[in-house]
């Protein structure tokens, strides 16, 4: 009977650990997609039209 216990356990040590990878992978691909998402919208927003650091420059010629 110990050797049916023992095995039933196992089983579900290994259950819960195959849970915690998936857990821990979803917190790594959410970290990595905050950064990405947050890069992308420091992009965007550093380098869009009406910012005036974008704008052309106008050289004024004296005549």
């Amino acid at each position: 009977m110990d050797v049916f216990a023992q095995e039933a356990e196992d089983i579900i040590v290994r259950r819960v650990a195959i849970w915690d990878l998936f857990y821990q992978g979803m917190v790594a691909a959410f970290v990595v997609g905050s950064l990405v998402q947050g890069t992308l919208i420091y992009i965007y927003w550093r380098f869009r039209e009406s910012n005036p650091k974008n704008r052309p420059r106008t050289e004024k010629k004296e005549a």
